[in-house]
């Protein structure tokens, strides 16, 4: 499924710490990625078990890398990203990957900090800085700082679906009612009666 795939390397528990141990028989890293409640009760809402999901990974799951260069970190970002798509596409949402900070400017001699721009990850799988029309041509274009944390960015991830699917119900609820207002109309027009006050329901 593709919940699966996009959990596959996060282990939850209700706290906020990121622990890794080294397995001395093999030498690989089994990493552990916390996320708070929220997130959790998030996913829940969305039928999706965290718990299950990723008790099920971790049974099997270690992580040895080649290397700990910046071009292997874009490529997790990137791999990260990729299976992120899939589920912002079925959702029709988009999700804050990171953030970029705006100058300094000057405003009556008194210096001011604008509000960083966001990085958001759209459904296409292209990065785009908040405000921008254009998408970045390339992840190795955006800084590696300016990408947030991977339990913050799961943590974007799990609210972006949850809101997208809080908003498709309120429109499905508000296209419920546009329908039964015309068929009301329509009733009533065929029946030659113009529309009273109080007769739609």
């Amino acid at each position: 499924m593709a919940c699966q795939h996009v959990f596959t390397h996060v282990f939850f528990i209700y706290t906020c710490f990121y622990t890794c141990g080294m397995s001395e028989e093999t030498g690989k890293k089994k990493l552990t990625l916390t996320v708070d409640e929220k997130v959790v009760e998030n996913a829940k809402h969305l039928g999706f078990n965290l718990s299950e999901v990723t008790e099920s990974v971790l049974r099997s799951f270690a992580f040895k890398p080649t290397k700990a260069d910046t071009e292997q970190e874009y490529r997790k970002y990137a791999e990260l990203f990729s299976s992120m798509v899939p589920l912002l596409q079925q959702f029709g949402a988009i999700a804050t990957v990171g953030s970029v900070p705006q100058k300094v400017v000057e405003i009556d001699g008194k210096e001011w900090q604008p509000p960083s721009l966001g990085l958001l990850l759209a459904k296409d799988g292209k990065i785009y800085l908040e405000d921008w029309e254009e998408p970045y041509n390339d992840i190795r274009q955006i800084d590696l700082w300016q990408f947030a944390s991977p339990k913050q960015i799961l943590a974007n991830f799990v609210a972006a679906l949850s809101e997208a699917q809080e908003r498709r119900k309120e429109k499905l609820g508000e296209l419920e009612m546009a329908k039964r207002v015309i068929d009301a109309m329509s009733q009533t027009m065929r029946a030659g009666k113009p529309p009273k006050k109080g007769e739609v329901e």
